[in-house]
């Protein structure tokens, strides 16, 4: 974890939107009767939200960074998308956002997702509720986008994304 104090909080804060969202592609899916993938998917978005909060505040805390670096760990390495459907729709679209535009990785999926959500909103609709309940008392899904919103503003080529949104 010492290795990240370095990271500027601009990094740190996409590694905590890209985490976030790894694990949000591999749960906002279609039921299977997947509860273990299920409850270690709403573990690991709460330990994120929890620590990416407290990370840009506190970057040379070895708890906070050790804590978000496993979770980080654990929101890609497969385990939790075993047996269910997976959906990196928001992913494979902001990669072209990214290259067309040059906007960080995780500014294109903060931007991307909520569209992608509203549009599969029937097909995802079971796991919505669930993460809207499980995480009405934290704001998850505003954290990502007030996060984004304060540490980009800047960044974002609003006109030229608008367009392109737009087509």
């Amino acid at each position: 974890p010492e290795v990240t104090y370095s990271l500027p909080a601009r990094q740190v804060a996409n590694g905590v939107v890209d985490s976030f969202i790894h694990v949000v592609e591999q749960y906002l899916t279609y039921p299977v009767n997947a509860k273990v993938q299920d409850a270690f998917s709403e573990g690991l978005m709460r330990v994120i939200y929890e620590e990416g909060v407290k990370v840009l505040d506190n970057p040379t805390d070895y708890d906070i960074r050790a804590n978000l670096m496993w979770a980080a760990t654990n929101a890609l390495n497969v385990w939790i998308g075993q047996g269910v459907p997976q959906d990196w729709a928001s992913h494979r679209m902001g990669y072209a956002l990214t290259a067309q535009f040059g906007l960080d990785h995780a500014q294109t999926l903060a931007v991307l997702l909520p569209g992608v959500m509203t549009y599969m909103f029937k097909e995802k609709q079971f796991h919505r509720m669930r993460l809207w309940r499980l995480y009405m008392k934290l704001g998850a899904y505003l954290f990502l986008h007030i996060q984004l919103i304060s540490i980009y503003q800047n960044n974002l080529q609003k006109k030229k994304l608008k367009m392109l949104l737009i087509e």
